[in-house]
Order: structure tokens, then C-alpha cells, then sequence
């Protein structure tokens, strides 16, 4: 953990703003989990980008769909770490 620090020092700095970075970072997956599943899909009909049959449209679809999830999966997994575990584990002592 020391040469993590000693190669990161913003780490520090990030973790005293834990709270203000769950809080952004969760909004912004938000906000892309609505342009992913809600106004792209209407600008590429309203542009007539690309037709809906295409498969390339939607292998691009695909793509940032399961970088989306994935994202979110990392968001889920550093919450409960950072805010879920410590109240769990203290109960077990």
C-alpha cells in the first residue's frame, strides 16, 4: 500500500472526498446508462444514421452497452466496498 501511495499521492486526496466521488462518478454513469438506452438511439432514427436492420449499428451498440455494465459493475463493487464493509465487518468483532 506504501508504493501505491508513494507512485499515487492524489489517492489521498481522493479518498478524503469519497462521498463527492461516488456521488459524480454515480451521476455520470447515470447520465450515460439515459444516452445509451434513451437519446441515441433517437438521434441515429432522426439522422437516419444508421438503419435499425444494420448490424453494425448495432455490434457499436453492443460495444458500449457492455462497457456501460461494466462500468457500473466496477461503481457497485468500490460502494460496498468503501461504504457497505466496514459497518458489516465491524458487526462480526
Amino acid at each position: 500500500m506504501a508504493s501505491v501511495l508513494s507512485n499515487a499521492p492524489s489517492l489521498v486526496a481522493l479518498s478524503r472526498h469519497k462521498p463527492w466521488v461516488f456521488a459524480i462518478s454515480g451521476l455520470m454513469i447515470a447520465g450515460n446508462s439515459y444516452y445509451v438506452y434513451r437519446l441515441a438511439p433517437r438521434l441515429q432514427a432522426r439522422a437516419l444514421a444508421c438503419s435499425i436492420d444494420d448490424p453494425r449499428c448495432r455490434v457499436v451498440g453492443r460495444f458500449i452497452q457492455s462497457v456501460l455494465w461494466i462500468s457500473a459493475a466496477i461503481w457497485l463493487v468500490g460502494f460496498a466496498v468503501a461504504f457497505a464493509l466496514g459497518p458489516i465487518l465491524s458487526r462480526f468483532d
